[in-house]
């Protein structure tokens, strides 16, 4: 699952210096802390429960889904502007 959510991370990473827009470092920055969140939460404060492991696994993806066409909706806005 780790190295699911790490690949996420590098597919934000390889589209930013593909549009050359830093708002992709930014979205990456952000689901690392949800990442991290979700690592925190799952071992301190539910126990450790499989629903807690899969929001771990569909979240990077989830997140992808939400992040990416935001991202590219401010790069557009602003190379117009």
């Amino acid at each position: 699952m780790l190295i699911y959510s790490l690949a996420s991370y590098v597919v934000l990473i390889v589209l930013r210096n593909k549009l050359a827009s830093s708002i992709y470092l930014v979205a990456a920055g952000i689901m690392l802390a949800l990442d991290g969140y979700t690592l925190y939460s799952m071992h301190f404060r539910q126990g450790g429960g499989s629903t807690a492991a899969l929001v771990l696994f569909y979240l990077p993806t989830v997140k992808l889904l939400l992040v990416l066409p935001l991202a590219f909706v401010v790069s557009k806005v602003r190379k117009v502007n």
